[in-house]
């Protein structure tokens, strides 16, 4: 992720801006998740989307060992009331991947000073992203530098090097 994140900045980030990219734009991120932290959200979606049609197909139940491992991170990502027990149901990726947004997002509150608290909330606010998903025109669009700014005063970083 911080990788990612270099061409963005002259200085080393803190912890506060890398975890705020990675959250939904809903809770004031940008979505950059990181696939370290959903993988095991999309193991489980695709494999309960599957499971029935293909135990019709087999005429028999899926043993899928890895599945339990999946549960097990997932739920060490997200809040006890969010937590997946079993696949009764077939679950979506979206679904799951916005509780691991909701508990990021609430780490990072808890971690946050009152002034990012606000600004992160300000950045949650409804339509508060669109800017970040326009589509650019010949006459709407904003220079590198320009996008430069706009991420770095979204994620609370400094404009300017000390």
């Amino acid at each position: 992720m911080m990788l990612s994140l270099k061409p963005l900045k002259a200085f080393v980030l803190v912890v506060s801006p890398i975890k705020q990219v990675q959250p939904s734009n809903k809770f004031g991120g940008i979505g950059l998740r990181s696939s370290k932290d959903h993988a095991a959200a999309a193991y489980i979606s695709a494999f309960s989307s599957v499971k029935t049609l293909a135990q019709t197909f087999l005429n028999s139940p899926i043993l899928n060992p890895q599945l339990d491992s999946c549960l097990s991170s997932f739920n060490s990502k997200v809040p006890h009331e969010d937590r997946v027990a079993c696949l009764s149901d077939p679950l979506q990726q979206k679904i799951l991947s916005s509780k691991i947004d909701r508990a990021t997002s609430l780490q990072l509150s808890s971690e946050c000073n009152v002034i990012d608290k606000a600004r992160i909330l300000c950045c949650a606010a409804p339509h508060a992203s669109a800017w970040t998903k326009a589509l650019p025109t010949s006459s709407n669009k904003f220079s590198n530098l320009e996008w430069v700014l706009a991420i770095k005063r979204w994620l609370g970083i400094p404009i300017f090097n000390k």
